[in-house]
């Protein structure tokens, strides 16, 4: 538009199909799996931001205001079967038969979301142009509307004993449908106060207000669970950093320590213990996440460079509620929050090869032992800590065929580490492990 204002239109659209089977514990009860999982699903989405921005006061003040657009529509099928199931047909207390469980649940959603954004940076001529004060707001609007159909099919049905009535074909339990149209709004404000200690190290405060929306949880236990839905969650967040590049831009170091304090956090909680595919997403009450994180690279020669970075998290439940309001904080935990994370990164630019851009890369991921349920009261299941080598060997640029080619060799979890991912009950203590060794061959054409 001009030399001191710029429009950009950034826009997407995404259409998903999913299909997903899972049978658990095949083995454990004879021939039949302990029970069998499937997730058909359907969804579309489309995101529009328009950005304004410009400069001014002789390029002391930078900013961007905006407006943003996103739309979602999803069908969601899900099947959970149960067979060889004991069950009580009569409804005496006693089981007295045997039958395959079909629990289908059949889900659509329509989400909406709106916001209008603006950022401005500016630069005062005191303190010799070395402070930078930063202010922003986010003022949102999202819709969210769901409907939920819940149908329990009994089949295969073997009576133990003589029943008191003929067997039944099958017993089919279909649940009343749930609906839910809820509205939520909110705006967050932001503060950024940025000083340059010298001309490769900067020092910054920062506080910004944020939130998430609430909506309705497809997953839940019951149709009146999902009619209640979930309410926004609030969320405060400092933090304090250093940013520098010393020994003459050699060395490059990254620091941070941070607060966020969470108000009506919503927690995803396994209501039935023993399956995984029905939870509840709660407004449990007050949390707060604190911590330190920390970037280091070295350029060990002209072709070498090796990275390290590290994370602490001190994670805490300060309030939990139940529906009856009842403290029970001492019975969660965070999840997928180790208190300890590292990486470690070497990589090695290849200056003999003429035809291409030629790099190796070897890195090792590692993280402490981390809580996969949050609620803790049925069975503190533990991932344990474990480590990951990967290794990739790139090509990049080659000319030919009137372009660019790219070739990439790579292998992950190198040592073949046995880990688990995810670790929780499902009529027995179960788990989710991760990648095995693999290794391939990436290649790219760019014209």
């Amino acid at each position: 538009m001009s030399e001191s204002l710029e429009l950009k239109y950034i826009g997407a659209y995404r259409e998903l199909e999913n299909f997903t089977h899972q049978n658990y514990h095949a083995g454990e009860r004879g021939e039949h799996a302990t029970f069998i999982t499937e997730f058909d699903i359907e969804q579309e989405q489309t995101t529009h931001e328009l950005q304004l921005l410009g400069s001014g006061f002789n390029d002391r003040l930078d900013y961007v205001v905006g407006a943003y657009a996103f739309t979602e529509r999803a069908d969601s099928y899900d099947l959970t079967v149960v067979p060889e199931f004991d069950i009580d047909l009569t409804g005496d207390g006693v089981n007295d038969a045997r039958a395959t469980i079909n629990a289908m649940r059949d889900v659509s959603i329509d989400n909406e979301a709106q916001a209008i954004f603006g950022q401005a940076t500016y630069t005062p001529e005191w303190l010799d142009s070395r402070l930078h004060v930063t202010l922003g707001w986010r003022s949102s609007r999202d819709s969210r509307q769901a409907t939920l159909k819940n149908v329990n099919r009994l089949s295969n049905i073997q009576p133990a004993s003589g029943l008191p009535f003929p067997t039944p074909t099958e017993v089919v339990l279909e649940d009343p449908q749930g609906r839910g149209d809820r509205d939520f709004s909110d705006s967050s404000p932001s503060l950024v106060l940025a000083y340059d200690l010298a001309e490769t190290t900067n020092i910054y405060a920062k506080w910004v207000n944020g939130y998430k929306t609430g909506g309705y949880n497809v997953r839940a236990s019951s149709v009146e669970r999902f009619n209640a839905g979930f309410d926004a969650e609030q969320l405060v967040s400092t933090e304090l950093g250093l940013k520098g590049e010393y020994l003459d831009r050699r060395l490059r170091l990254n620091v941070a320590v941070f607060a966020a304090d969470y108000d009506d956090i919503q927690v995803n909680v396994q209501t039935d213990p023993n399956d995984p595919t029905v939870t509840d997403v709660l407004n449990a009450g007050e949390a707060i996440i604190e911590g330190v994180e920390m970037d280091l690279t070295v350029l060990l020669g002209e072709a070498t460079t090796l990275s390290f970075s590290y994370g602490y998290l001190d994670t805490d439940y300060e309030v939990v509620r139940d529906a009856e309001g009842n403290d029970v904080t001492a019975e969660f935990r965070f999840v997928n929050a180790p208190t300890h994370s590292a990486t470690l990164g070497l990589d090695y630019t290849f200056s003999g090869i003429q035809f291409a851009d030629a790099r190796l890369s070897i890195d090792y991921s590692w993280q402490d032992d981390k809580f996969t349920s949050s609620n803790i009261k049925d069975g503190h299941y533990i991932v344990d800590s474990y480590g990951v080598w990967n290794a990739r060997f790139s090509m990049a640029d080659i000319r030919a065929l009137g372009g660019g080619i790219d070739v990439a060799l790579w292998a992950r979890n190198i040592a073949d580490e046995e880990y688990y991912i995810a670790h929780f009950n499902a009529l027995f203590p179960s788990a989710v492990f991760g990648d095995p060794r693999s290794y391939g061959l990436d290649l790219a054409y760019r014209f």
